[in-house]
């Protein structure tokens, strides 16, 4: 204990707060998290992982991996309401833990920034359920799902006024072809495989192997065994990725 009083008043000073204003019995107490508390946060937390999981899966607009990101919100909501339930009752714990997170870094960045926000309401949702704001974070759900409910029927909308053609089959592919390939032999393996296809995106710099997203429509999954022999017999060293995308 008198490790964390001395890592406190330390804090305490870079934060040019006088330790002596402090009531050492503050640092000291530290409240026991009951079983019955522990057990509703830890439920409550679930059902709203679940929660955005599912709102997540049925509403999102995004060519990322749906289930994985799915379980990524369910997983990051029980363990922030889990962090935050631990922490609340001790200001020693808190401060520990802005010191102790303060070295983390996450190395992979979230090229969407619509699933950021996912990540951010449910990181607002488990904040709320951990320190027992059941009300508030029900509040929140409520409208973040409107939010939601909002930006996905404005975003189908707008996605059916600038694409004449029935996409709700298409799906994505990510194609990385050695920075020699030729674009023409590619686009014609694809007019003679796919329904329908798109080009989203060609990226390479010099020398570099190039990177294309595609969106397009097959007939079966036997057409996207095919497809993908075909690209790896013609351009060797290539690689192939599917992402089952949303309907627009």
């Amino acid at each position: 204990m008198n490790f964390i009083s001395s890592f406190l008043e330390t804090k305490l000073i870079l934060l040019q707060i006088d330790p002596s204003i402090i009531d050492p019995t503050v640092i000291q107490t530290s409240v026991n998290l009951s079983f019955s508390e522990g057990i509703t946060i830890l439920i409550s937390s679930l059902i709203y992982g679940i929660y955005l999981r599912f709102l997540y899966l049925k509403l999102a607009i995004t060519y990322s991996s749906k289930i994985s990101f799915g379980n990524t919100l369910l997983l990051v909501t029980i363990s922030v309401a889990s962090l935050v339930a631990v922490v609340k009752a001790s200001l020693a714990l808190s401060l520990g833990l802005v010191g102790a997170l303060s070295v983390i870094r996450f190395r992979t960045a979230v090229k969407e920034p619509y699933n950021l926000s996912y990540i951010l309401l449910s990181i607002c949702i488990a904040i709320s359920i951990g320190a027992s704001q059941y009300l508030f974070s029900l509040l929140i759900a409520i409208f973040g799902s409107l939010a939601v409910g909002i930006a996905y029927r404005s975003e189908k909308s707008n996605g059916k006024r600038s694409n004449s053609k029935n996409v709700d089959d298409i799906d994505t592919v990510y194609v990385t072809l050695p920075y020699s390939s030729s674009l023409d032999e590619f686009k014609e393996i694809l007019v003679k495989n796919t329904q329908y296809f798109s080009i989203l995106s060609i990226d390479q710099v010099d020398h570099k192997p190039m990177i294309i997203v595609i969106k397009l429509k097959l007939k079966n999954f036997d057409a996207l065994s095919q497809l993908k022999t075909i690209i790896f017999t013609k351009f060797p060293n290539s690689e192939f990725r599917f992402f089952n995308s949303p309907e627009i």
